[in-house]
């Protein structure tokens, strides 16, 4: 039992005494049920508390959540998704200018592109071949006119060495002298490359910039082979021609001296001499009949047309 006694006074003293008594199962009743009462608000609080709080949350990392899987798909390339604008907080206004960044980003990509395929097609179109080396000895890029030059139509070449994929001592030693020059200098050799390229070339390297601090060579590579030959042609060509006028003139030359010494004097050996100064004129004069029909058949005035032929008539008329 809980007893309580309280004293009762008035004005002259202590006129009683009142006393309570409560079984304690009762006391124990009542405060479990009041612990009871506060935990089941105290629980429901929390509840609350939560669902308040995670409806704050997703409201405020929802939108954030988006934006970085947003920000990732731009890392890969992708610009086409937009972030979510909900109001004008800091959210808002972060969304804004990540969609902001993103179409400036886009268009710059674009230019880019655009710029790399002019390039490219340019590159792809020239005759010349063009090689760009890194400053590690290493090439960067390899035209169409490059590998067709060292017949690499279908080698992966980017990113190996120069001395590995282009087997040739002169070419080597134009781009290493190239290396030894500053920025911006050329270096311009005419090399003769042997087995199994077997090809003359101009070379022109230049000392570039391809990145800051870092300086690499570009190869301008120009194929005279066929024009080389065709100097060798015309070198024969010219050989030929001055040895066939050097002939008849020779005995015209001879002839014409003999009948000024004095064989005129005799008709029979004059007009012989004279007969066989009038065949090599006809000779001259169809060998240069013959170069300025060549002329222009050069020049085009000419067109050729195939007509049949019995050979061995042909083979007499030379």
């Amino acid at each position: 039992m809980l007893y309580v006694a309280i004293p009762l006074r008035d004005g002259t003293g202590v006129r009683g005494v009142l006393r309570l008594a409560i079984p304690l199962t009762e006391v124990t009743k009542t405060v479990t049920a009041v612990r009871r009462t506060v935990a089941l608000g105290a629980l429901l609080a929390l509840g609350v508390a939560l669902a308040v709080g995670f409806f704050i949350s997703r409201r405020v990392t929802q939108p954030v959540t988006q934006m970085q899987a947003i920000a990732h798909r731009m890392a890969e390339g992708d610009f086409e998704q937009e972030a979510p604008v909900t109001g004008n907080d800091e959210i808002g206004e972060l969304g804004r200018t990540l969609n902001l960044m993103a179409g400036r980003l886009k268009e710059k990509i674009q230019d880019l592109e655009g710029e790399r395929a002019k390039v490219a097609a340019i590159l792809d179109s020239m005759v010349e071949g063009v090689i760009a080396i890194d400053h590690r000895g290493r090439i960067l890029l390899m035209n169409p006119g490059a590998r067709s030059i060292f017949d690499l139509h279908q080698e992966q070449v980017e990113g190996r060495p120069f001395l590995e994929v282009i087997r040739q001592k002169e070419l080597l030693d134009l781009v290493e002298a190239c290396q030894a020059c500053g920025a911006g200098e050329h270096c311009r050799r005419e090399v003769e490359l042997g087995p199994p390229v077997g090809r003359i070339l101009q070379a022109h390297a230049t000392s570039v910039a391809f990145a800051p601090e870092r300086r690499g060579i570009l190869l301008v590579l120009h194929d005279i082979t066929e024009l080389r030959r065709l100097e060798q042609v015309r070198t024969e060509f010219v050989a030929n021609v001055s040895h066939e006028l050097r002939t008849p003139l020779t005995s015209i030359r001879g002839y014409l001296e003999t009948l000024l010494d004095g064989a005129l004097e005799e008709p029979p050996n004059a007009r012989r001499f004279l007969e066989v100064v009038h065949t090599h004129v006809e000779r001259l004069s169809r060998l240069v009949d013959d170069l300025l029909q060549l002329s222009d058949i050069e020049t085009g005035k000419v067109i050729l047309k195939p007509v049949p032929v019995i050979l061995h008539e042909v083979a007499a008329d030379v």
